[in-house]
């Protein structure tokens, strides 16, 4: 059984700590074709006070935390206006210390009737002490449209949560 005692995820024994979820409170207008740094605003747990969402929206790893940790994320995109029918590609992206170190990608074609389109990703990574990681997002389109990814103050739309992994 998984429960949630003082914001951290345990396991029989083992405790899932630092543990974080977090999201995005605002639609967020973004540049096609261009890299964004996903802001998440909107801390809904984190047992170690790791992830900083007023600054920098980044987890950094603890002292005496390092290990291996699980992360997930999703990027709900808005498409508004004209779009192209020769298609588009779409990430979201986990950076390590400023450095992109995975990505889930999607081409889409024939998308004039495209509206919205989610991004989900998950990565185990190896992180030492100091380390951050950060979700970022992209997304081109031919045409002219407006491209948001969606916050929402109650409902997590644009979202991340990770933990650290025991016993491996």
């Amino acid at each position: 059984t998984i429960t949630f005692p003082d914001e951290s995820l345990t396991l029989g024994a083992a405790t899932l700590a630092p543990a974080f979820s977090v999201c995005t409170n605002a639609i967020t207008a973004i540049t096609s074709a261009t890299n964004t740094k996903i802001v998440l605003d909107r801390e809904v747990f984190d047992s170690g006070g790791a992830f900083d969402a007023t600054t920098n929206y980044r987890f950094t790893v603890p002292a005496d935390e390092a290990g291996k940790y699980f992360f997930s994320g999703e990027i709900a995109y808005l498409i508004t206006g004209t779009i192209g029918s020769t298609g588009s590609n779409n990430q979201i992206q986990i950076h390590v210390n400023g450095v992109e170190t995975g990505t889930v990608n999607k081409t889409e074609t024939n998308q004039s009737n495209t509206s919205s389109i989610a991004m989900v990703g998950s990565w185990c990574l190896d992180l030492d002490v100091a380390d951050y990681v950060e979700m970022w997002g992209y997304i081109s389109s031919s045409g002219s449209p407006t491209l948001q990814y969606n916050g929402n103050a109650t409902i997590f739309r644009t979202h991340m949560m990770g933990f650290k992994l025991v016993g491996v």
